[in-house]
């Protein structure tokens, strides 16, 4: 029988040795990134693997980290908008409600509205005002999704839609349901049986409709950046739900005609907002 060559034994040896290197390193590899998952969280994320970011995300905050949630609602955002899938819209639901665990949440907001506005352009200002509101939305719309719209985050704890108390808001808290209500609509999960059943308004759509003239009245005494807020937050609101009605064949200009009567510097709403928006990008 042929004996093998010293030269072929030599690389069948090299070989494997190079094979049982390369898994010992794959191995440990994969054990720092578990021992450290904020490096395991950014390496994912690097390479576009999400899931596997979104699996580190979740460690790192399971560490007490509040950082973690930023990354895991990013990325459960991400994944539930490319696959529309339940799992997460149920992440989404509960990493946003997570932050309400720690004490000091609304100081790590302020913070984080902070950074993002001083390391971004102008024109992404008003979308990057109020991280609070992301989370708010963000909560609402994956509630939609999951069929439980009729209720809201609102300072940390859930809240029946039909109870929330607009009254007792001051602008910002109102702006925050507006646009929330309003991503919700225009992402496809609201159902319409929240606004219009059985032939009629719902008590949901009757106070919501109802809260915006007084909402409107609050719009003059608010810093620009905010002002832009608010005012996009009801137009998006208002937008969103005459698109909805439109598709239904439902005329419901008289309940959003306040919207069309006010005027901000002498403009209407749309003009003033837009107007407002150029000076402050431009200054």
């Amino acid at each position: 029988m042929e004996q093998p060559s010293i030269r072929k034994v030599i690389l069948k040896t090299a070989v494997f040795t190079v094979a049982a290197l390369l898994l010992a390193c794959v191995m440990v590899a994969v054990i720092v990134l578990f021992c450290f998952p904020l490096g395991g969280y950014k390496f994912s994320v690097n390479l576009g693997l999400e899931r596997s970011a979104l699996v580190f995300a979740e460690k790192y905050a399971d560490k007490g980290n509040i950082d973690g949630l930023v990354y895991c609602v990013e990325l459960d955002e991400e994944l539930f908008s490319s696959t529309g899938k339940q799992k997460y819209a149920d992440k989404m639901i509960a990493h946003t409600e997570e932050f309400f665990e720690y004490e000091d949440v609304y100081a790590y907001f302020d913070k984080l509205d902070e950074y993002y506005l001083d390391n971004s352009p102008a024109y992404t200002h008003v979308g990057l005002y109020s991280y609070y509101e992301y989370v708010v939305s963000c909560n609402y719309v994956a509630r939609c999704a999951v069929g439980d719209g009729d209720n809201i985050l609102l300072d940390g704890e859930e809240v029946g839609v039909v109870n929330v108390p607009y009254g007792e808001l001051n602008e910002a808290q109102t702006a925050i349901v507006y646009s929330a209500v309003a991503k919700a609509i225009a992402s496809g999960n609201m159902d319409v049986g929240l606004l219009y059943d059985d032939g009629g308004f719902t008590e949901f759509y009757t106070e919501l409709s109802d809260s915006v003239p007084q909402f409107l009245d609050s719009l003059g005494g608010s810093d620009t950046l905010q002002t832009l807020f608010l005012m996009r937050s009801v137009i998006s609101v208002a937008d969103e739900i005459g698109k909805l009605f439109d598709s239904l064949g439902i005329d419901i200009s008289a309940d959003w005609q306040c919207i069309n009567d006010y005027t901000y510097g002498g403009s209407t709403l749309h003009d003033a907002y837009t107007a407002l928006y150029l000076d402050y990008i431009k200054g």
